[in-house]
């Protein structure tokens, strides 16, 4: 049944793509909330501001499988994406996240790709601090360079917790 199902029958060849694969995982892990607590709608309480949950597996898998699908739109936008980045760096996968940025970055030359080296350069630069205090991402994001990609996602972020800007 799973020969039939996965294998034709005629090529013996998969039915699908490794590429389809992927798609077909990133749209499964797309679907997915990041921060189930923070997007129920509920408030949040002490405790979940304090210990927050992240959904580990797809900030894991997310790009990952965005990269093998070769949906450089996507990637990207996961790759900039504040909340996104928050929420792997919390899981303790700022190693995995980094090496997302890399791994994009070896596997195609596309424009869309190009400036995230800018915001990979950035969470380098701030790993040390970010491993600890995740929390503080949208602060050291806005306190780069006016202008610096960094600076311009932290001002465009849709979050709401106030943090402070060095002049």
């Amino acid at each position: 049944a799973v020969l039939d199902r996965y294998v034709d029958q005629q090529t013996h060849l998969p039915k699908r793509t490794a590429q389809d694969w992927h798609r077909l995982l990133a749209e499964y892990f797309a679907a997915l909330p990041a921060w189930p607590a923070r997007e129920t709608g509920k408030p949040i309480s002490l405790r979940d501001r304090e210990h927050p949950m992240v959904t580990r597996r797809k900030v894991e898998e997310l790009p990952y499988q965005y990269t093998g699908a070769q949906n450089w739109l996507r990637l990207t936008h996961v790759l900039r994406d504040l909340r996104f980045l928050e929420a792997k760096i919390t899981a303790g996968l700022m190693e995995d996240l980094l090496e997302d940025y890399r791994r994009a970055q070896s596997a195609t030359d596309h424009p869309l790709i190009h400036p995230l080296a800018e915001v990979h350069s950035f969470l380098i630069s701030q790993a040390h601090i970010l491993r600890h205090f995740p929390h503080l991402l949208y602060q050291q994001a806005a306190n780069q360079p006016a202008g610096s990609l960094a600076a311009i996602l932290a001002q465009e972020s849709p979050r709401s917790d106030h943090w402070l800007r060095w002049l």
